[in-house]
């Protein structure tokens, strides 16, 4: 029988590998086993970097992301993939974007 950390480590990747250069920089702490996987459905993933603290996040629903963004809070570093989601940390936070990576 499967444990609940295998099934969400499968879920996370058969999200993830939609795209899997894309999102290598989520694939490799998964496959590492230096990922704490906090969401991982049809409609994204979201994962905390143990190694950094850094949160990663990708998802087809804007509402989903800012539901996971407000529950890790401001302080916490956040890597996004999606430009509307990026926006929103800027407009939320008051990041100043540097190229694609809000600072």
């Amino acid at each position: 029988m499967e444990t609940l950390l295998a099934a969400m480590n499968k879920r996370a990747l058969e999200y993830l590998e939609r795209d899997n250069v894309l999102y290598m920089s989520m694939i490799s702490p998964i496959q590492r086993d230096t990922a704490d996987i906090i969401y991982a459905e049809r409609n994204g993933v979201f994962i905390r970097e143990t190694t950094s603290g850094t949160y990663f996040l990708v998802s087809d629903s804007f509402s989903k992301s800012k539901e996971l963004i407000s529950a890790v809070g401001r302080q916490a570093h956040i890597c996004v993939y999606q430009k509307n989601i990026a926006d929103y940390l800027s407009e939320k936070y008051c990041y100043k974007k540097c190229r694609n990576t809000l600072i």
